[in-house]
């Protein structure tokens, strides 16, 4: 073939490849469909002569494709095939390190470069430039292997960069050096994993001193924040890694897994609710999301600050108020680690705090993350070309510098006002409650979890709060049968059929009653390990659930009407354990 030539002749010539110019014959082959229309071992090809050209000449390639080729290109013929393609090789090299692995790695790296400059460039309203999902970059490639297989490569990593001077080698390659290409749940699988091995670690040395080998937290239904408040500020820091167990006094309900994300759902619905004053609600580009508060009020009329510490050896005056936020970082640290979806909605600027991916002097792309119309009315002021920005804007530096409420904002000085506003937002006008956040949040996910720096602020929301996509044909195929029940029997075509009918509300209440959770995981409701268990025969009495195995126990009833009026009534009283 033709192509087959011109490739050869390239590779050929590769390393003569010297100026500018010359990479435009690769720019060709790359953003047309003439490398698919080669097959795979031609675009593969075409990786490996690009690896082979100067460090110099590749950035001008490089270049070249961020100013003309446009987002839906770069996705078509580039970014979407190159994640295929590492895939592909990926299974074959068993992710050892092959060298067309590592060029196709690299060159994927430097397209998700280019695509986060253009998502900068877009917040910022500069015209023409345009991003692609970063999803497009993610690839599942390790969750075909055994969760064994994902553990080694993921220590083998760990023990490189903990010790990089220790030996003389040159860096192993790891996908995990590129975690742009790893997709959410890949992740939070690894995250589980290292969580897995800290736990059992805890778990052990306790068992070796004879003391309790997990954290329980005792809790009456109905005093669930006050309970929590004295059990958490009376706990080691370090107990805080071991494994979690839920008591709700005066009920029965054992806990392996369904009594957590209970616990975990009431007390996000207390904790979490605005007029608790702990947070606030704001909007986001037209979405209700929790930011801090001021608001002292909530705070004082419950008393919660003097009965904070469980110990009393503090007075209310000598209480950092603050220190509530240390108990909703040691709640969200848990929640993760304990792989436990939390029911509440935070900007992702949230999210880049916990993971300590704010820069020092954030910018305008970051402030969008947590307020998109104030970011915009500040690049519009820089943007506005006229010489009367004092007139126009009329704002000055108040609340950001000593005396700021004298000193308009004029031409001369409104990057130095809109750097200060972005950094006041962000960083200093909350800075005490995000310490005491990241105090808290830091005695469960130590900062230095390799496994938890993986994460994008995006991902980390998905991790935490699960999506509210929820797909009822996905969990329909995945669902598994038990104790005599099939797809084909006539109570569970029937359950499909009034459940698909339900509106998304209803359809959430059924998740949560049946697994403890509202929203589906990290991969949706396909990844959900999802059981309908025979209960018996026909019977007057309710379905019930054991949200601890995802397993809902469905009697065979006698009719479609039956079975769905018996779904109401469980679905209306499902607040309480039994055992489960």
């Amino acid at each position: 073939m033709a192509l087959d030539a011109v490739l050869e002749s390239l590779g050929a010539n590769a390393e003569a490849v010297i100026h500018a110019d010359q990479t435009r014959l690769f720019l060709v082959f790359l953003c047309t469909p003439l490398a698919q229309m080669a097959g795979d071992e031609a675009f593969r090809k075409l990786v490996q002569i690009l690896d082979s050209v100067e460090k110099r000449v590749f950035s001008e390639l490089l270049k070249w494709i961020f100013e003309e080729v446009d987002a839906q290109a770069l996705a078509a013929y580039l970014i979407e095939p190159l994640v295929d393609l590492f895939g592909q090789e990926a299974l074959g090299a068993s992710l050892d390190g092959s060298s067309d692995l590592i060029a196709t790695a690299k060159l994927l790296q430097g397209l998700y470069t280019i695509n986060e400059a253009h998502a900068r460039l877009q917040i910022e309203g500069c015209a023409g430039h345009f991003s692609v999902d970063r999803k497009l970059f993610t690839t599942n490639v390790l969750l075909n292997l055994d969760p064994a297989e994902i553990d080694k490569i993921f220590h083998r990593w760990q023990d490189y960069i903990s010790h990089p001077k220790s030996k003389s080698r040159t860096a192993p390659f790891s996908i995990l050096q590129y975690p742009f290409l790893i997709s959410v749940d890949t992740k939070s699988e690894i995250l589980r994993l290292e969580g897995s091995h800290v736990m059992m670690e805890r778990y052990q040395g306790a068992r070796r001193r004879g003391q309790q080998a997990t954290l329980v937290l005792s809790v009456r239904r109905d005093r669930v924040l006050m309970d929590t408040i004295r059990a958490l500020a009376a706990t080691d820091p370090v107990d805080m890694k071991m494994p979690l167990q839920v008591k709700f006094e005066g009920e029965e309900g054992i806990d392996a897994g369904g009594v957590k994300k209970e616990f975990f759902e009431l007390l996000s619905t207390t904790l979490f609710d605005p007029h608790m004053g702990v947070f606030s609600s704001i909007d986001v580009g037209g979405a209700e999301k929790l930011w801090f508060s001021h608001e002292e009020s909530a705070l004082n009329s419950v008393d919660l600050v003097a009965r904070f510490l469980a110990s009393g050896s503090k007075t209310p005056d000598e209480v950092d108020k603050n220190e509530l936020y240390m108990l909703v970082g040691q709640l969200i640290g848990l929640a993760i680690y304990n792989s436990t979806i939390l029911d509440v909605q935070f900007p992702i600027s949230f999210y880049r705090i916990l993971l300590r991916k704010l820069p020092e002097q954030p910018g305008l792309m970051h402030l969008h993350e947590l307020d998109p119309a104030l970011a915009q009315g500040l690049q519009s002021m820089l943007d506005y070309d006229g010489d009367d920005v004092e007139t126009v804007f009329c704002a000055d530096f108040g609340g950001l510098r000593p005396g700021g409420e004298n000193e308009p904002v004029t031409n001369q000085n409104r990057e130095e006002y809109v750097a200060e506003k972005v950094a006041f937002k962000l960083h200093k006008e909350f800075f005490e409650i995000i310490d005491k956040l990241l105090e808290g949040f830091e005695t469960v996910i130590d900062r230095n979890m390799r496994s938890f720096q993986l994460f994008e602020p995006e991902q980390l929301e998905l991790a935490l709060i699960g999506t509210d996509a929820l797909d009822i044909d996905e969990l329909c195929a995945s669902t598994e049968y038990d104790g005599g029940y099939a797809p084909s029997s006539r109570v569970i075509k029937w359950f499909w059929e009034i459940v698909k009918a339900w509106d998304k509300d209803k359809q959430r209440e059924l998740l949560r009653f049946a697994t403890g959770a509202p929203r589906a995981p990290v991969g949706g409701l396909q990844s959900l390990r999802f059981f309908i268990q025979r209960a018996g025969p026909d019977t007057d009495k309710l379905p019930t659930a054991s949200t601890c195995f995802n397993l809902l126990l469905l009697p065979d009833y006698s009719s479609k009407q039956k079975l769905a009026a018996k779904l109401d009534v469980a679905l209306n009283n499902a607040q309480g354990f039994g055992l489960s």
